[in-house]
C-alpha cells in the first residue's frame, strides 16, 4: 500500500493560545445574546421562534460546546441567597425580560424595552455617547414627571469612564439632576446607601447597583466569578436594611438581569411586544427568556414563600416598574413604558402577614480559599497591623481641636491597648466619635 500521508503541520502558537482562550471563554462564560439563547431555546426546530412555537430548551450544551452549564451550585455553597429564599418570597416562575444579554434585559427593568437593541451596547462610542441622543423614558424619567423625586441610584460601577446606569439610562432625561451640583444627590456611591438605611434617609425608591464588573472582588453571580464577593455583598445589604429604622415600611427586591446561559427546563412563555414597531433581523421582542430568581423580602412576607402571576401574563422584570408605579398611585396612562410594561402583573400580593414579624433573620456566610470562614465572625477576628496603622489617624481626625498631638497619640494607643478583637475595636471608635461629633 501507498506510505500514509505525512502528518499536518502543527498550528502557530497564536493559534493554539486563541484555542485554549476560548476553552476558557466557553468554561467561564457561557453564550447568552440573543442568537445563542435562540439556539438554546429551539434545539429540535431552528424555525421554532420564527413559527411561534413553545421552546424545547434542548440546546444549553449544544450551543456552549460544554456539559458545565447543566451544573449548578447548592445552598450550602450559597447560603445567603438561598436563606433569604427561605426565609422570605421567592419566584419559580420569573423569566427574563427577552433572549439576550446584561444590556437589554436591564433596560427592560428600567425602561420596559430593550431601546430595540437585540444586544449589549456598553461598548465603544454608542455607549460613550450614549445619552447625546433622545431614548425611550426610564422609570426615573417617569417618577419626575409625575412629581416624584425621591429616589437614588446606589452605583459602584463605572464602565468605560462613565457611571454605568446613570448613564444609559437617566443622563441627558433630567437636566436638573445632570447638574454636576445634582447628579451626587441622586446617583451617589454605594457606600451611601448604608448611611441612608442607618440614618433612616432612605429614598421611597433606591435602585442598588453593586460592583458587577472589577478586576478582582466582582460581586457579581456571573458563571465563572468567585460568587463569595457577591453572598457577602448582598448579606450587608440585606443586613443593612433589617438594622434600619425602615425595615418595617420596606420591601427588599433581588433579582438578575439574565440568566448567564445557564441550563433550565422550564420553556419562557410569549409576551406583549414593548412597542408595535418593534422588530430587528425577525425578533420581535415578543418572547421571554429563560428563568432567574426573583427574591422579596420584608418582614410582612411569610416564610418559605413561592410566588407566580395569579394571571394569564408570566413575571418579568417589567413587574417591577408596574408594582412600583402603582404603590405610587401614578395612573397607566401616566407610565409611558410601553405595552409590555402596561400588561406586567404586580406582587404586592406577597405581603400577607398581618403583623410584622418581629424576629430577625440571622444568614450564614459562605467561606472559601480566598475568603476563609471564622466560626466566631469576621469581627472577632484580631485586629491587624493595617487597622493599627490607621486609629491613631482616625483618632486625631475625630479630636481635632480638642487634643493636642501628643495627647491624641496616647489616647489611640490606649485604645489599641484595650481592643483585643475588631469588633472591641470598632465599638471604641465609634464612642470616641459620639464624645466628639456635637462639640464644636
Amino acid at each position: 500500500p501507498p506510505p500514509p500521508p505525512p502528518p499536518p503541520p502543527p498550528p502557530p502558537r497564536d493559534s493554539i493560545r486563541r484555542q485554549r482562550q476560548m476553552c476558557i471563554r466557553d468554561r467561564n462564560d457561557p453564550y447568552h445574546d440573543n442568537s445563542d439563547v435562540l439556539r438554546q431555546l429551539f434545539r429540535s426546530n431552528p424555525d421554532g421562534y420564527a413559527n411561534k412555537e413553545t421552546p424545547d430548551m434542548g440546546g444549553f450544551v449544544w450551543n456552549n460546546g460544554t456539559e458545565e452549564i447543566m451544573i449548578s451550585y447548592t445552598p450550602n455553597q450559597l447560603p445567603v441567597i438561598n436563606g433569604l429564599a427561605e426565609n422570605f418570597a421567592i419566584s419559580d416562575a420569573w423569566f427574563c425580560s427577552m433572549p439576550g444579554g446584561t444590556d437589554v434585559n436591564r433596560a427592560f427593568s428600567l425602561t420596559g424595552s430593550s431601546f430595540c437593541q437585540q444586544n449589549n451596547f456598553q461598548n465603544g462610542v454608542e455607549y460613550t455617547e450614549w445619552s447625546e441622543y433622545p431614548h425611550r423614558p426610564s422609570i426615573w424619567k417617569v417618577l419626575w414627571s409625575n412629581g416624584e423625586t425621591s429616589w437614588k441610584i446606589y452605583n459602584a460601577v463605572e464602565w468605560v469612564g462613565c457611571k454605568f446606569t446613570y448613564n444609559l439610562f437617566l443622563k441627558g432625561q433630567i437636566p436638573y439632576v445632570d447638574s454636576p451640583y445634582k447628579v451626587g444627590d441622586f446617583a451617589p456611591q454605594l457606600n451611601q446607601f448604608y448611611d441612608d438605611a442607618k440614618y433612616d434617609t432612605l429614598p421611597k425608591f433606591s435602585f442598588l447597583e453593586p460592583k458587577w464588573v472589577a478586576s478582582n472582588g466582582s460581586t457579581s453571580y456571573h458563571p465563572g466569578n468567585d460568587l463569595i464577593p457577591g453572598e457577602k455583598t448582598l448579606h450587608d445589604i440585606f443586613t443593612a436594611i433589617q438594622e434600619s429604622p425602615a425595615w418595617e415600611k420596606t420591601l427588599f427586591v433581588i433579582t438578575f438581569d439574565e440568566h448567564g446561559g445557564i441550563a433550565d427546563h422550564a420553556p419562557p412563555p410569549y409576551a406583549a411586544k414593548p412597542y408595535a414597531n418593534d422588530s430587528v433581523q425577525g425578533f420581535d421582542f415578543d418572547l421571554l427568556g429563560v428563568r432567574v430568581p426573583t427574591i422579596l423580602v420584608s418582614p410582612w412576607i411569610k416564610e418559605k414563600t413561592v410566588f407566580r402571576s395569579e394571571t394569564d401574563v408570566a413575571y418579568d422584570s417589567t413587574s417591577i416598574l408596574a408594582t412600583l408605579l402603582d404603590w405610587m398611585g401614578i395612573p397607566r396612562s401616566r407610565w409611558g413604558l410601553g405595552e409590555r410594561t402596561d400588561n406586567a402583573p404586580t406582587f404586592e400580593g406577597v405581603l400577607t402577614n398581618k403583623k410584622a414579624r418581629k424576629k430577625k433573620v440571622k444568614l450564614e456566610l459562605p467561606h472559601d480559599g480566598m475568603y476563609p470562614g471564622d466560626e466566631q465572625g469576621s469581627t472577632d477576628r484580631p485586629a491587624d497591623g493595617l487597622q493599627e496603622l490607621v486609629i491613631p489617624r482616625m483618632v486625631a481626625d475625630i479630636t481635632k481641636g480638642h487634643l493636642s498631638g501628643a495627647e491624641a497619640k496616647k489616647l489611640a494607643d490606649e485604645i489599641i491597648e484595650a481592643s483585643p478583637t475588631q469588633k472591641a475595636l470598632h465599638a471604641n471608635i465609634d464612642a470616641l466619635h459620639k464624645k466628639y461629633q456635637g462639640c464644636k
